[in-house]
């Protein structure tokens, strides 16, 4: 798999290197590690924000290099955080994942999924709230919980049925406290849990908030794997109503991470693979991002946004272009192991 991703990466950074009449002064096209450490150096980052899947590792495996820029960089003395889309593993799951596939200890401190934003989210705007009906994962049941919420929903059981006829939709009784709807990635996501969070929300004052608006992920292969954004879209239509997302790129993430890391805009790198999240959000936010070339965003599509061609949410341009997150690492060694793996020279 290390080799797949090394390939990918060499394609992805090919294209680019063959294109770069096209591409604009900026951003910059970063191929080694010594400039990625001049770019930090230059422009006084302190913090870097990383996004996980497709940056950290791609299908369960780490991207090469990557364990080895993480120790570097906390060994510098640079405060690191990982800043995820993904609500399905609380904080601890989440830094155990990353511990695992890093090979050194990442403390839960260092983990910002969105459902512990939501939680965040829930607590600031609405403390008065009793009990959340939640579409989605594990994780987000377990942060709400956390902060002192009563969970309906959440994962369902072999026992939950997953449709319902109009005799049971019609004796169905929704909770009269349910005072939010919190909706996340659900790979079980049924018209019972469509039906019984649109029930909640009849009530106009029952909030509505989504932990992102993902439309897809990108799996092996560029399968599309359908993501939050299509429980989120399937909700607000039956429900007409808009959610408040909490996820990246929004305004929301930024608060907590000023809030509860002490992040500060004008010294922060933000490192992520998705034009429409993780640089749409380092854009709007100040700080400088970079786009790596091993997730979502292919080399050609890289290459029509750095030359002012992006459209819609995948107009943002990002500070920097680099290979992967490997190349924030010491030495050669990211160079030396993109060439022989990915046979791309640099």
């Amino acid at each position: 798999m290390s080799s797949a991703i090394l390939s990918y990466i060499g394609h992805n950074l090919a294209y680019l290197r063959s294109n770069l009449s096209s591409l604009l002064s900026s951003p910059v096209l970063l191929q080694s590690s010594a400039s990625v450490s001049a770019f930090l150096s230059s422009n006084d980052i302190d913090t870097v924000l990383f996004d996980c899947d497709g940056v950290m590792y791609r299908s369960g495996t780490p991207i090469p290099g990557v364990s080895r820029a993480i120790s570097h960089l906390l060994d510098t003395g640079l405060k690191v955080v990982f800043v995820t889309n993904s609500s399905g593993s609380n904080r601890s799951k989440m830094a155990a994942k990353l511990t695992k596939l890093m090979g050194r200890d990442i403390p839960r401190d260092m983990c910002l999924p969105t459902c512990y934003t939501a939680a965040w989210y829930m607590k600031k705007h609405h403390p008065d709230v009793d009990k959340v009906y939640v579409i989605g994962g594990q994780g987000i049941v377990d942060e709400l919980t956390a902060a002192g919420y009563t969970c309906l929903g959440g994962p369902s059981t072999s026992s939950t049925p997953s449709s319902m006829n109009e005799s049971s939709c019609e004796s169905f009784v929704p909770s009269s406290s349910v005072g939010a709807v919190v909706v996340g990635m659900s790979s079980d996501f049924t018209y019972s849990m469509l039906f019984e969070a649109t029930c909640y929300l009849r009530d106009p004052e029952c909030k509505l908030i989504a932990t992102n608006r993902d439309a897809f992920d990108v799996l092996a292969g560029g399968v599309h794997q359908p993501a939050a954004g299509a429980m989120v879209a399937a909700l607000e239509a039956s429900a007409n109503r808009k959610a408040v997302n909490v996820g990246k790129p929004t305004s929301h993430t930024i608060g907590i991470l000023e809030d509860e890391f002490s992040v500060v805009r004008s010294s922060t790198l933000m490192v992520g693979d998705r034009l429409d999240t993780d640089i749409a959000f380092g854009v709007n936010n100040g700080f400088r991002t970079a786009l790596v070339l091993s997730g979502v965003t292919p080399g050609e599509l890289a290459c029509r946004v750095c030359s002012g061609e992006g459209v819609g949410e995948e107009k943002y341009v990002p500070t920097v272009v680099i290979p992967s997150a490997g190349f924030l690492g010491p030495g050669k060694e990211a160079e030396e192991e993109l060439e022989g793996g990915g046979r791309a020279r640099l």
